[in-house]
């Protein structure tokens, strides 16, 4: 979360580390119609794949992403999901310059990590 959060706070820097306590707790007022939906369609391709549809990617084009866009997300999100898991399989270290923000995440979020 804290390597994928920092590239996302660059993009939002508004955001810092509370958009964990707002994953966490499911407060999503603070994300556009656009932006929840993805991270619905990211929570289901995530814990449900098969339970994406063509209704799901019917919903994302009115969202208005093409196919061309709607393969990049799946295959962002898939890649996400694969690199993590190896990396929690293999029990790879975070990296120093991360300890900082581990810290502060640890004490807005406490079980997230």
């Amino acid at each position: 979360m804290l390597h994928h959060g920092a590239a996302l706070r660059k993009l939002k820097p508004e955001w810092d580390l509370e958009i964990y306590r707002w994953w966490m707790t499911g407060d999503f007022t603070r994300f556009s119609d656009v932006e929840r939906h993805l991270l619905e369609v990211t929570e289901t391709l995530t814990r449900m794949p098969p339970r994406l549809s063509e209704e799901s990617y019917q919903s994302l084009r009115a969202d208005g992403w093409d196919d061309r866009a709607i393969s990049q997300i799946v295959q962002i999100i898939a890649y996400f999901n694969y690199i993590n898991r190896v990396m929690i399989a293999l029990a790879v270290p975070l990296e120093e310059e991360y300890q900082a923000e581990l810290e502060q995440l640890r004490r807005i979020v406490p079980d997230v990590c």
